[in-house]
């Protein structure tokens, strides 16, 4: 890659974008995972970085991933965006409302470490 991709990261969790930037980092060259914590913290990011891709967790401390995702998405500075969700969420239900809300693509986080990985990455792969 010429440039360095940056992919915004909204995850409330230090362990769960710790995992994640550490995997991208080894094993996306030319992608960066820029972290934000929450709804208000992603508003920023949004305005102050050049995102080419967003993964959005749904349980948020200010307010839904989901009710985000479809803000952005019918902003047009966003809409064309491509944003996923990641979330512990597998409700059907979260599913849907994410892909109504625009999102390109949802994956449940699993328990384990490596799968974890492995859906991290699939989802990077899906947006950049």
């Amino acid at each position: 890659m010429d440039s360095v991709v940056v992919v915004g990261f909204v995850e409330d969790s230090d362990l769960d974008f710790e995992m994640s930037a550490q995997a991208v980092a080894t094993q996306r060259e030319g992608v960066q995972l820029v972290r934000a914590s929450s709804i208000a913290e992603a508003d920023v990011l949004l305005t102050t970085t050049g995102l080419r891709g967003l993964i959005v967790d749904v349980n948020l401390p200010d307010g839904s991933g989901i009710e985000f995702v479809r803000r952005i998405k019918s902003d047009g500075r966003y809409a064309d965006l491509p944003v996923a969700v990641f979330s512990t969420s597998f409700a059907n239900a979260d599913r849907e409302a994410a892909r109504k809300a625009g999102a390109v693509a949802y994956s449940e986080k699993p328990f384990d470490t490596e799968t974890f990985v492995r859906r991290v990455l699939s989802l990077i792969d899906r947006i950049v």
